[in-house]
């Protein structure tokens, strides 16, 4: 059954699908694709925060006055993996300085904002953005600041610190115990230790995983550390010297990772001591991710005629790299963002432009699954890219017609799953549940998976290629179209059946987008079927 799904339907689509091997011209949108700035000039589209709670998915961007570092904040909201956006340009106001943040965790979501008249405030959700808080003044300030803030939360903790040079110190963190909505009034200092500075401070960093945070910032030509192990209740007595300015860091659990100028210094214990790595080829570092054991460097090096994109990898934590750098060379400007790292996935967004990503002529992601072979995804992605274990998310500008402007900003998944759709109820109300478990893409296996079937009962896997529809099928809706099947699973005691799917390495099968439905047979259902709703999956 397995085969029969992967070389029998996929490779009969392979004639359709050839036509969409190549990138999309600039005037085209990207499938489903959704503009998030309907209304308003968003003229800093790089100021974007996005963050994934399962198919709630939060993102805030940014519109900034003519005059000054002050502009407004607008919040955008999707229910279903970014594939509609019900909520868009919800105004947070204006005032708030660039330098904001977003945290998900759990149900609730934090955005960080700052106002430098008045210092840092926080707008707190508990229920996955459905609604929010008035924004809440965390800590006063005594003078004018244009304090950077980042915001973290985990389970009942949140914390957020900002920088502002402020009697007694220039970093500040503040605590709550409830989630977000109510804060510490006594923020406590994070330089203490550090040498007082004529300047202020700049570049500040979160590297943080559940109740452990790590805080970097460039504390003069230096680079500063900072770290808590209880959510931001409490934090290290003195501040450390880590490195020197400029930096680039990262992290996974106590490994930490920071770039300076030609060199990369490692921590294996959660920054306590550091030491130089070797072996990564590069020369200089332009960016650097991690998750787990997985490691991305990457350097943008060259002049014209000749500019090159140097990358390396490691699968062990830094300890060993690839013999050589992988690397492409070009003749046009390159520009790459920061590289990314998320279920022993490689990505790097790239673009050949003359003026960085807003002058791209070509653009989009480099994907690797085992950090040595590279190709570029289909897919114009020229703003940014979040990717996730079950789905990737990105924004792209373009004009598509002579009224429309360039600084139009379109949303869209980029690859993976979203859910489409009601199901109708079988034995005891349960409305069977379907998912795509593990990214879709070349060479990689995912799976459907249900639940809250019927226990034991038989049913089956339906798929249809293209959109999902809403059909009147009985008493519930059929979401396929030209429907192919059956794949025949028997449920589990607990009501649960799979189908894994292995998509063949071939570039063919990039922009091949199908849905997928399962039906259980139930005497207790309508027409002796439940039906789940629908899942939509897309590979790039």
């Amino acid at each position: 059954m397995r085969r029969t799904f992967t070389e029998g339907v996929l490779l009969a689509r392979m004639a359709l699908m050839t036509l969409l091997g190549s990138l999309p011209a600039i005037a085209q949108a990207p499938l489903h694709a959704v503009r998030i700035n309907p209304t308003t000039l968003l003229n800093y589209p790089d100021l974007t925060r996005l963050q994934q709670q399962g198919d709630a998915v939060h993102l805030v961007t940014y519109a900034r006055f003519a005059f000054g570092l002050q502009g407004h904040l607008y919040y955008a909201r999707s229910g279903d993996g970014g594939r509609t956006w019900p909520v868009l340009e919800q105004d947070l106001g204006g005032n708030w300085v660039q330098y904001f943040d977003l945290a998900a965790f759990g149900d609730r979501a934090l955005i960080s904002m700052h106002d430098s008249a008045t210092g840092p405030h926080v707008r707190t959700s508990n229920d996955r953005g459905a609604t929010w808080t008035n924004p809440f003044l965390v800590a006063s300030q005594p003078g004018l600041s244009y304090g950077e803030s980042r915001v973290h939360g985990h389970g009942n903790n949140a914390m957020v610190a900002w920088l502002a040079t402020q009697p007694g110190g220039t970093i500040w963190a503040t605590h709550s115990a409830d989630g977000g909505y109510t804060w510490n009034q006594n923020p406590i200092a994070l330089d203490v230790g550090l040498p007082v500075l004529t300047t202020a401070p700049t570049n500040l960093v979160k590297v943080a995983t559940g109740p452990d945070i790590h805080l970097f910032w460039e504390h003069g030509i230096t680079v500063a550390h900072q770290y808590s192990a209880d959510g931001g209740i409490t934090w290290l007595p003195q501040a450390q010297v880590v490195g020197t300015a400029p930096f680039k860091v990262t992290g996974s659990g106590n490994v930490l990772f920071l770039t300076q100028g030609s060199s990369v210094l490692r921590s294996a214990n959660g920054g306590q001591s550091w030491a130089p790595i070797s072996g990564t080829g590069l020369s200089a570092y332009s960016g650097i991710a991690v998750d787990g054991l997985d490691v991305v460097v990457t350097q943008v090096t060259g002049s014209a005629p000749t500019y090159q994109l140097v990358l390396n990898t490691s699968r062990d934590g830094g300890v060993s790299w690839l013999p050589a750098p992988w690397i492409l060379s070009t003749p046009l400007n390159l520009v790459a963002a920061p590289p990314t790292v998320q279920g022993g996935q490689f990505y790097v967004r790239i673009g050949w432009a003359t003026l960085g990503f807003s002058g791209a002529t070509t653009n989009g992601v480099l994907h690797s699954r085992d950090g040595s072979s590279w190709r570029l995804m289909q897919g114009w992605v020229d703003r940014a890219f979040w990717p996730g274990p079950d789905r990737n998310l990105a924004i792209t500008q373009y004009a598509t017609n002579a009224t429309q402007p360039s600084s139009a900003l379109y949303a869209y998944v980029h690859g993976g799953h979203t859910p489409h759709g009601q199901g109708s109820a079988g034995t005891g109300g349960l409305i069977p549940q379907l998912v795509g478990a593990g990214l879709p893409a070349p060479g990689q296996t995912f799976a459907l998976e249900l639940s809250a079937a019927r226990s034991n009962a038989l049913g089956a896997f339906y798929i249809g290629f293209g959109d999902a529809v809403d059909l009147p099928f009985g008493s519930a809706i059929l979401h396929l179209q030209q429907p192919i099947g059956p794949f025949v699973f028997t449920a589990s005691g607990n009501g649960t059946a799979n189908l894994p799917i292995t998509v063949p390495v071939s570039t063919t099968f990039a922009g091949v987008h199908w849905t997928s439905q399962a039906f259980v047979v139930d005497a207790g259902a309508s027409m002796g079927l439940a039906t789940s709703p629908a899942v939509e999956s897309w590979i790039r």
